[in-house]
């Protein structure tokens, strides 16, 4: 059904039906090759993901994000989602269509941050959040004039944290990663720099995969 990584090293992966299993076994024992069958068994981790990294030690000590301003470039965020009921959670509609998040990426992405739900909690549960949406329902991407715009709507609100996850091939020099890294370096109205995060990319998992903004000299690089 799908193989990979033939242009890597010495290792391929490959998915297929469980009846062509046996003979492709069979096949790898005649022909020399080491086969060695996937593995079942692993359970999600966003229930148990805080206690993963700790941030049950923040919120004995009194910090859950209270006071803090998160702001995502994304694809819009879910108003009615019932994580985000106890607040006023706005965004800003940059593709005109509606803040409405079609895709549901912008949703997922606030949620680890500031959820705030009976069963699902985000990393800082009570900080205040704003969506940047610059990704329309149907289209080949967003445009890097609004995705800047969202960050100059960001440090307006007096963001702390800018947080983004997507991608566009590009180094350190190229426009966004500049754009962004600079930004860092720019105070928002309290006088504050804020703290800028973008994904590695979604291109690999070999080398060389990296993406821009997270190529920014000052960008926080987050991979998963």
């Amino acid at each position: 059904k799908h193989a990979f990584g033939a242009e890597h090293g010495n290792r391929i992966y490959i998915s297929v039906k469980r009846s062509h299993a046996k003979a492709l076994k069979r096949f790898g024992a005649e022909a020399g090759i080491s086969i060695e069958p996937s593995s079942a068994g692993y359970s999600l981790h966003l229930q148990t993901s805080g206690a993963l990294q700790g941030v049950h030690k923040a919120r004995t000590l009194g910090l859950d994000g209270a006071g803090g301003r998160i702001y995502y470039i994304d694809t819009g965020r879910d108003a009615t989602h019932p994580d985000f009921s106890d607040r006023e959670l706005k965004s800003v509609d940059f593709v005109n269509e509606g803040p409405e998040d079609w895709m549901g990426h912008g949703t997922h992405k606030a949620g680890i941050s500031y959820a705030n739900g009976v069963v699902y909690k985000g990393m800082a549960p009570k900080a205040e959040g704003r969506m940047g949406k610059v990704f329309a329902q149907s289209g080949s991407g967003a445009s890097d004039g609004d995705i800047m715009a969202a960050a100059v709507d960001a440090m307006q609100w007096d963001a702390d944290v800018i947080s983004l996850s997507l991608r566009s091939p590009g180094t350190v020099d190229a426009k966004l990663a500049r754009f962004f890294s600079d930004l860092t370096k720019q105070k928002n109205k309290k006088g504050h720099l804020p703290i800028i995060t973008a994904s590695a990319g979604t291109s690999g998992p070999f080398n060389e995969t990296r993406s821009q903004p997270s190529t920014g000299e000052f960008v926080i690089t987050v991979t998963a």
